[in-house]
């Protein structure tokens, strides 16, 4: 990630986060907004024990700069 020229590990985690923030705010909200959806039918999205795989989705978003760190070290 040489645009953001991460130091350390923290920071990929601080990166993740980011990236997780904006991405699960962009998804509540076009879950709510545009497909007019109710929260248990967004939060059932997020649910891997009924097939929905978007809660890991969103974990490796999160982690995933930290696993580019770590293979460019």
């Amino acid at each position: 990630m040489p645009w953001l020229a991460p130091a350390d590990e923290a920071e990929c985690f601080i990166v993740g986060g980011v990236w997780l923030v904006i991405l699960l705010a962009l998804d509540l909200y076009v879950g709510r907004c545009v497909f007019r959806f109710g929260w248990r039918r967004i939060a059932e999205d997020f649910n891997p024990l009924r097939g929905n795989w978007l809660s890991v989705g969103m974990l490796f978003l999160f982690l995933s700069p930290v696993l580019v760190f770590r293979l460019q070290a």
